[in-house]
């Protein structure tokens, strides 16, 4: 889940990549998961609920929302694979 604290700049860029798409641009928001054993991308409505609405505000836009998963060693970090985003 994500946010693990209340971020009104996430929320802010959220709002200007909406809009973007009002403006005919493509955008998007990529999460990038590091921790191992992670199944899907959630947004933490618990911790901030407004990062939850405009990030299913920024999806209804237009926006893409995508969660990558990625291997993480002492020297390396590389993507895997794509994760299922739950709104």
């Amino acid at each position: 889940m994500f946010p693990d604290a209340p971020t009104l700049r996430g929320v802010k860029h959220l709002e200007e990549l909406v809009t973007c798409t009002k403006h005919g641009h493509e955008a998007h928001v990529v999460f990038v998961i590091q921790m191992q054993g992670m199944q899907c991308f959630t947004p933490n409505n618990k911790t901030h609920p407004a990062f939850g609405e405009a990030l299913i505000a920024a999806k209804s836009s237009g926006v893409r929302i995508v969660a990558l998963y990625c291997a993480v060693t002492e020297d390396t970090l590389f993507i895997k694979d794509f994760m299922p985003v739950k709104l």
